[in-house]
């Protein structure tokens, strides 16, 4: 008993000390901006509070303690642990230039990100060694299944546009129809075949797969460091999620720059994935490769793939040349609405990857990323060829009436709608009604956004679409 007091006196006592001498060390660039310390639980706390000591004591950033090649030893190791063989194919040369040119790209931020936390760093590392896990399998699954490349993606149906913007409901109704094939969390994470599969019939039976548990218990700790996020986007690794998650297999965050200091600004960030054609096609066609593995595991009749993001709004002739059949579905709301939901969604995300947050900074980034996104979008479509290609969707519209909204995107786009399909869409919305984890609450006073240079910067885009005002 004793002894158990005197450890937690010790325990009590250092954090003390690394609170106040960390908390001296964390310095605020600019003082006109208002920061915000993260509430992470306290051995998070504590963990990111040792990085700065260390980062200030020794000067060490930790960005730079690794190279693309440690990362591709870690992952050879981690899946001979896993697996109980060596794998150590990375497969086409020209896409591996591809992947470590994403990573060098990303580090280049992450190494002049003043706020970059300890926890930050622990969890981009695990992501990178991940991703090249799975670019280890998957190559070694075209070898055992070639037939994987030779299946069609015909005409896809992809939600896209900005943000914030009904898209999760709109891709969650559409998730119901028994025939379409679409992600789920677990899958974007983990794209390759199960190895339980190699030697047996491939199923798309959850349950079946052992990485399963592990993405469960991964998003029960991701939950516990952003308690607030499901008020925000609920997460669940069995649900349809955002192809986006996808890039993340190519060393690709599309969300790095709101989420993090990359390169300063989103704006860098978006030039870097979309100032080269034939770099985002070569991104594309490995996304495909993706799809074509989804697809394979489903082992089930499907009439169409169903895919969501926002970062296709950046690449549209990409995605158009990958996918020349795409059936495309843009959602529209009123910017004011957008901006400081998207930036309260990724204060949260930054919230445990950085020490302290800038909330005009994120404002303004969430400003820049939207406004780019909508300059893309309304560019790429005045000069696509296949006008028809594109369905608009208004977010008042899908929130007074989603059923009819899903019936009109059914016949515009000749797809089949069933009364199975009708009830699994009722029964979805009977039991997900609007705020059931929590009111999502933001502002654009929060993160210091003006609504005069909101309405003038998005002013050409409303009047287009005749977007609705909601305030």
């Amino acid at each position: 008993m004793y002894y158990l007091l005197l450890h937690l006196l010790c325990v009590g006592f250092l954090y003390l000390l690394i609170r106040i001498f960390a908390g001296r060390l964390t310095v605020i660039p600019n003082s006109r901006h208002i920061f915000v310390q993260p509430p992470l639980p306290l051995k998070y706390h504590l963990l990111n509070r040792a990085g700065i000591i260390i980062k200030f004591l020794f000067n060490i950033n930790l960005f730079g303690t690794y190279n693309f090649e440690w990362l591709k030893q870690k992952a050879i190791k981690s899946n001979e642990q896993d697996l109980g063989y060596v794998l150590d194919d990375f497969g086409d040369q020209m896409e591996m230039n591809l992947f470590e040119e994403a990573f060098e790209q990303g580090r280049k931020g992450w190494l002049v990100d003043p706020f970059i936390s300890t926890v930050g760093w622990f969890s981009r590392r695990v992501w990178l060694v991940k991703a090249l896990k799975e670019r280890l399998r998957i190559v070694d699954d075209l070898k055992h299944h070639p037939e994987i490349r030779e299946i069609e993606i015909r005409a896809p149906l992809i939600i896209l546009g900005l943000p914030r913007t009904g898209t999760t409901l709109l891709y969650n109704l559409l998730a119901q129809d028994p025939f379409a094939c679409y992600p789920r969390l677990w899958q974007c994470l983990n794209p390759s075949l199960s190895r339980q599969h190699k030697k047996s019939s491939v199923t798309d039976t959850t349950t079946n797969d052992p990485r399963l548990p592990e993405e469960i218990d991964f998003l029960a700790t991701t939950k516990l460091t952003i308690p607030t996020i499901d008020q925000t986007h609920y997460l669940n690794v069995e649900l349809p999620e955002e192809c986006s998650f996808l890039f993340k297999n190519m060393l690709i965050d599309v969300n790095a720059g709101v989420t993090s200091g990359l390169f300063g600004s989103s704006a860098s960030f978006i030039k870097f994935i979309s100032d080269q054609s034939s770099r985002m096609d070569s991104y594309y066609r490995y996304h495909r490769l993706l799809i074509q593995f989804l697809v394979y595991k489903s082992q089930r009749k499907i009439s169409h793939v169903l895919l969501k993001s926002a970062a296709h709004s950046l690449c549209i002739q990409s995605l158009l040349k990958t996918y020349p059949d795409a059936r495309l579905i843009q959602t529209h709301r009123d910017p004011l609405k957008v901006i400081p939901s998207f930036s309260s969604l990724y204060l949260q995300v930054r919230s445990v990857l950085a020490n302290c947050v800038s909330l005009e900074d994120l404002g303004q980034k969430s400003l820049k990323t939207c406004a780019n996104l909508i300059d893309s979008i309304m560019e790429q479509r005045e000069t696509t060829k296949s006008p028809q290609q594109f369905f608009d969707l208004h977010y008042h519209q899908l929130i007074q009436d989603p059923i009819n909204c899903i019936r009109q995107i059914y016949s515009y786009y000749q797809l089949t709608y069933t009364n199975e399909f009708e009830a699994k869409m009722l029964d979805y919305l009977k039991h997900n009604v609007q705020g059931k984890h929590g009111r999502h609450d933001y502002s654009l006073d929060k993160f210091n956004l003006c609504k005069t240079e909101i309405r003038q910067r998005f002013r050409v885009y409303q009047e287009k679409f005749n977007i609705l005002r909601e305030s």
